[in-house]
């Protein structure tokens, strides 16, 4: 499970990096002695001041369907991240549902973010949309949720 965890943030860390790579097919970035480097014919990262950057909380979630149920499960979902936004749950700012992938096609992971871990614990004791959340996805769930929970730094354009 601890491998599960690791390799889950992995990927969302990889993730967020890519939004940040140059979309130059000949823009990538390489390891060297000194840490990543960009490559040559790369373009210029961006300024600091052309994004702003602000410390969060959030988790990110796995969840995996019982056969057949994922379509359920996905609907489900959207109606939660719908009303932790229409301002029931204070500070939430971002929720991502990362589709299933065709060679697992029953998993799908959540990306939701608070503006602090206090915001993300009125969340999580749980609150009335979590609680319906938790009991209308139960009996769509193979197996409990894995959730992984972290101090995050938060970039916008």
């Amino acid at each position: 499970m601890v491998v599960l965890n690791r390799l889950i943030f992995s990927f969302a860390v990889f993730s967020l990096a890519s939004a940040f790579t140059p979309t130059s097919s000949s823009a990538f970035f390489r390891p060297d002695a000194h840490g990543l480097r960009m490559s040559e014919g790369a373009a210029e990262p961006a300024k600091p001041e052309s994004h702003n950057k602000e410390e969060r909380y959030g988790i990110i979630v796995t969840l995996k369907s019982k056969e057949g149920k994922m379509e359920e499960l996905l609907e489900l979902s959207k109606g939660h991240f719908l009303r932790q936004h229409d301002g029931r749950e204070p500070n939430a700012t971002l929720a991502s549902i990362v589709m299933p992938l065709p060679d697992d096609p029953n998993t799908v992971r959540f990306f939701e973010q608070w503006v602090s871990k206090e915001d993300y614990e009125l969340h999580s004791k749980p609150n009335e949309n979590l609680q319906f959340f938790f009991d209308n996805a139960g009996p769509l769930l193979d197996d409990a949720p894995v959730i992984v929970e972290a101090p995050m730094i938060h970039f916008t354009k």
